[in-house]
């Protein structure tokens, strides 16, 4: 078994949840669109972007892209915990 996590973005640290409840779609935050909006998505603040991001949300199991950068094992661990209906 490799120790190299798959290349997908679910195991990127870029994939962030577009919502407060486990589902397999989400955001990532290298995308440019959500660069004015970056800060108060991480923080969890209001924003004026909910329709970008839900324009913007993909399925957690695509293919990483150029920027992909692993997520540390503690964060995976986690994320296979939750149940994500789809």
């Amino acid at each position: 078994m490799s120790d190299e996590l798959e290349k997908i973005c679910g195991n990127c640290n870029q994939f962030f949840p577009n919502q407060d409840t486990p589902t397999v779609y989400r955001i990532c935050c290298e995308d440019p669109a959500f660069e004015p909006y970056i800060e108060d998505i991480l923080q969890g603040r209001e924003h004026p972007s909910q329709d970008l991001i839900q324009s913007k949300s993909f399925d957690m199991n695509s293919e990483g892209c150029e920027k992909f950068s692993p997520a540390e094992e503690a964060d995976i661990q986690f994320a296979e915990d939750i149940s994500c209906p789809d």
